[in-house]
């Protein structure tokens, strides 16, 4: 959450600075950066703090704060105080995880948990990592100006995307000024005078890069040791907590959801595995995970989002199936709010026609792959999508196009058979 704030000053500073593309006159937009941190503080104590602790009370929750682990499979110690129970949640998150880089230490560097944190804006910045976390802060800097390089160990950025999706975000980027390296890997690092300097190895061979900071966003390890897992059986490995479809743990009466199991670290993934277990607890493990339709957001700019497989997913599960898609820029909002670029793209299944993935990729990707969600999630056949009405003058009229023409793309395969 916090970075999402970051990210919508990133975004209004961006239009700010197109301003004459609406006629509109904005000179000496500048950035107070320290202003920006103390807004996201307060809104993310506006959200998560005493607000939300009196909702919790008032819906007659116990909040204890303490370091809590298992005495036994029963009871709970929190910083020595015994607490019983008869089926309890393991929910400890996760944190970024930094790998064994040669002088990392020595040069220094930043995470998310920092970054969102720092006060002054680094003049030039070099980002491990090109995932989403990596993706929205390069989103972050490079907005307001500084200067980001890129060096992913994948061969592309946002490698569990689509490669459709993560080609055109690598274009964008490249546009915006944004250096990108991909398979290439970090090997040492070293202070150099007032910033930091790492050797890269390419497919081309070492390379040397220097900047004020170096982010590191190289994925995230679950918060497993302390807990006393082991006192009461409960199987776990680096990849974190081991559970069963109903979330439970090797011990039955323990579950465990959210960034300590191995699945996709998103919070709505972490707020559905929360309902599932709750669902469980209370009604006797009747609730199964299905994680067939699950969103995925990345805030960077642009964004993008998806759901479902990917083409290559679906190549490769051998579905056959049909793909198409359809851009943004010839939508009258597009035109009005000055962002033409971009698509949306859907893979049906040939055999029931149903959409089994949805990508987006430009402005409002967050909100119209929801679109795309609803249709897997109600098993909606395309030429029923395909009859749906979209309003004129949105975004989200490439989805009901791109429907449209899925469905003519099916009824001429039809004829051809």
């Amino acid at each position: 959450m916090p970075s999402k704030v970051l990210l919508a000053s990133a975004s209004l500073y961006r239009k700010l600075g197109r301003a004459h593309n609406f006629g509109l006159i904005a000179d000496d937009v500048g950035v107070n950066f320290s202003d920006l941190i103390d807004r996201k503080d307060l809104i993310v104590e506006q959200i998560s703090g005493p607000n939300l602790r009196a909702y919790l009370e008032s819906q007659g929750m116990e909040i204890i704060e303490g370091r809590a682990s298992f005495a036994s499979e029963r009871e709970i110690s929190v910083d020595g105080r015994r607490l019983s129970f008869n089926k309890a949640l393991v929910a400890t998150g996760s944190r970024p995880l930094v790998p064994p880089i040669d002088g990392l230490d020595i040069s220094g560097y930043i995470t998310s948990r920092e970054a969102i944190d720092k006060r002054r804006l680094p003049r030039s910045v070099i980002v491990m990592g090109g995932s989403s976390v990596a993706l929205e802060f390069t989103a972050v800097y490079r907005s307001f100006g500084s200067s980001v390089t890129i060096v992913e160990a994948a061969p592309r950025i946002a490698f569990r995307e689509d490669a459709q999706v993560s080609e055109e975000l690598a274009r964008r980027l490249a546009e915006q000024g944004v250096t990108i390296y991909t398979n290439a890997t970090v090997r040492r690092a070293a202070p150099a005078g007032p910033e930091k300097s790492v050797i890269v190895e390419t497919s081309e061979g070492e390379i040397t890069l220097q900047a004020e900071e170096l982010f590191v966003a190289t994925g995230r390890r679950p918060n497993v040791e302390g807990l006393g897992l082991e006192e009461i059986g409960v199987d776990f490995g680096a990849k974190g907590i081991k559970v069963d479809p109903f979330l439970r743990t090797s011990a039955r009466n323990v579950y465990a959801a959210g960034d300590v199991i191995p699945t996709l670290q998103l919070a709505q993934v972490g707020a559905y595995e929360g309902y599932v277990v709750g669902a469980n607890a209370v009604s006797g493990d009747t609730m199964r995970t299905d994680y067939r339709v699950m969103p995925r957001v990345t805030w960077s700019y642009p964004e993008m989002a998806s759901v479902g497989l990917t083409e290559e997913e679906a190549t490769r599960q051998g579905i056959p199936h049909v793909v198409g898609s359809f851009p943004l820029a010839p939508l009258a909002r597009a035109f009005a709010e000055s962002e033409q670029s971009g698509f949306v793209k859907a893979l049906v299944d040939l055999r029931n026609h149903e959409v089994i993935g949805f990508h987006a990729i430009g402005e409002r990707s967050d909100e119209m792959v929801h679109e795309g969600l609803l249709a897997m999630h109600g098993r909606i056949k395309l030429h029923e999508l395909a009859q749906a009405v979209f309003a004129e003058i949105t975004m989200s009229e490439a989805v009901g196009n791109l429907f449209i023409e899925l469905d003519a793309t099916l009824e001429r395969a039809r004829r051809a058979a």
